[in-house]
């Protein structure tokens, strides 16, 4: 519901942007692209830095536990250590931001977003 009153929102902010008196298909489908990651948005507005510095880095394609912590420790290096990393990584989990599979021996968790990159990197 909140989304199709965002939606709806937008959609008469760019007919109005366009000096239309009406609403069109065009508008809604526009506003639509920006309003069904709304959540998400706010969502990631709200992580602490740290969480955003740890999604910033999961790549699109995903990642290994074991390699992720090589590159968080490599690009940060007085940043968390592994335990804490791995707990920001549960909680980005829980938020539905990342998932996280046990895959592979000895335990280890494949990363990947599962949002789309353009949202992380508008802030």
């Amino acid at each position: 519901m909140r989304i199709a009153r965002e939606t709806l929102l937008r959609a008469g902010e760019l007919a109005k942007k366009d000096g239309k008196f009406k609403v069109t298909v065009e508008h809604i489908k526009s506003a639509l692209a920006e309003s069904q990651f709304a959540k998400t948005k706010n969502m990631v507005e709200q992580l602490s830095s740290k969480e955003r510095k740890i999604i910033s880095l999961i790549p699109e394609n995903g990642i290994f536990y074991p390699e992720f912590y090589e590159l968080y420790r490599k690009v940060y290096p007085s940043g968390v250590r592994d335990r804490m990393l791995r707990y920001y990584l549960e909680r980005l989990a829980r938020y539905g931001l990342i998932s996280m599979e046990r895959r592979g021996v000895g335990g280890s968790y494949f990363i990947r977003l599962n949002v789309p990159r353009k949202i992380l990197n508008s802030f």
